[in-house]
């Protein structure tokens, strides 16, 4: 298989100040970071993370020495795969009419012309100024596809190739004229600067009956979490390959169809909101009191009523002003905010972005 392997991962964690790589259970047990590092040689690819409060700087120790510790399994790897010399299957050789010859020239030429002129309409639609909802923006690249299936029309292109041109080029130009004003003009398609942060609106006690709840937005994203609390025997017990443990914090989090503006049929969790659910609850345990001073069961449910960037971190804003409200005393309040990079594809230019949104959330972003 042509791939851009092969990868490796380690767990990375720390006890008494000192970094342990594939700790044990006993030693995660007793360490303070729990931290997943995985990629190529160099090259970070992907984190999962749990920590009490620790600093930035023990992260980023632990991340760089994580993707050291990888190496000699990718070494490994590699030895491996040269010792192995499979033998690759001889290709057959395709031989081509003419005409099949002149038809992918034709396709090739009437993709490198199209591409061309959507280079010049892009960035007056994408960044006029009054693209400030997701729905508009949208809208903004349904209007690109409209002018480039009109533009091909004009040139007589048949209906059939116009929207194999449109499938080809729309959705992959808007992505990369976005990242190429956040790179070269520090510009947003909704005019915020790279760092600036959507407007927030947060309230609590927003329903009667309940032990607590909270209300969070961010943008077009909203977020409503109701905390209930439960007798200590009320703990959720779980039994798995690993063992039988219980839990006394539960974080639920809902994604309906409603809140992407979807209509379907809903379902059972699926592996999505179990995850985002997952980063909320980690994010927010190291902070609950201990057991001793708060010995209450908690179970916080987080309804995504609009999502339009990070909900799962909309979701443990909310969770935090829930709780308080229910009166849970934790250790400090916590939130949460996605973060991207836009990257040119050689990572020769790169630059930080708060707080994405839509448009923004594709490769590189």
């Amino acid at each position: 298989v042509d791939w851009a392997g092969p990868i490796s991962g380690v767990r990375v964690g720390r006890i008494g100040g000192e970094l342990v790589f594939n700790p044990t259970y006993e030693q995660q047990a007793l360490s303070d970071l729990d931290i997943i590092v995985s990629g190529t040689a160099g090259r970070l690819l992907m984190l999962e993370a749990a920590a009490t409060d620790v600093a930035d700087e023990v992260v980023s120790e632990a991340i760089i020495a994580g993707l050291d510790q990888m190496q000699g399994a990718l070494d490994l790897i590699s030895r491996m795969k040269a010792e192995l010399k499979p033998e690759l299957k001889a290709k057959k050789e395709i031989l081509k009419t003419t005409e099949e010859l002149e038809a992918e020239e034709a396709k090739k030429t009437l993709l490198d012309n199209s591409a061309t002129w959507l280079k010049t309409i892009i960035p007056g639609i994408l960044f006029d100024g009054s693209y400030y909802t997701k729905k508009e923006r949208k809208a903004a690249v349904a209007e690109i596809k409209n002018q480039l299936d009109q533009h091909l029309f004009d040139q007589k292109v048949s209906r059939s190739e116009r929207q194999w041109v449109i499938g080809k080029l729309v959705e992959t130009m808007v992505d990369a004229e976005v990242t190429r004003a956040i790179l070269e003009d520090d510009k947003r398609v909704d005019g915020r600067k790279l760092t600036e942060i959507r407007p927030l609106l947060a309230d609590v006690a927003i329903l009667p009956r309940v032990h607590g709840s909270s209300l969070f937005s961010r943008g077009e994203t909203q977020v409503m979490s109701i905390v209930t609390l439960g007798a200590p025997g009320l703990e959720q017990s779980l039994e798995s390959i690993e063992g039988t443990s219980k839990k006394r914090y539960m974080h639920h989090y809902n994604f309906p169809p409603y809140s992407v503006g979807e209509v379907s049929p809903l379902r059972g969790t699926g592996r999505r909101e179990i995850g985002h659910g997952a980063l909320a609850e980690k994010a927010i345990v190291p902070l609950l009191p201990e057991k001793e001073d708060f010995p209450y069961t908690i179970r916080v449910v987080s309804e995504t009523l609009g999502s339009n960037g990070s909900s799962s971190m909309a979701s443990t804003c909310a969770s935090t002003l829930a709780l308080m409200d229910a009166g849970v005393p934790l250790k400090k309040p916590v939130a949460g905010i996605a973060m991207g990079l836009a990257s040119s594809p050689d990572m020769s230019q790169w630059k930080i972005i708060t707080d994405i949104q839509d448009l923004e959330d594709g490769e590189g972003g």
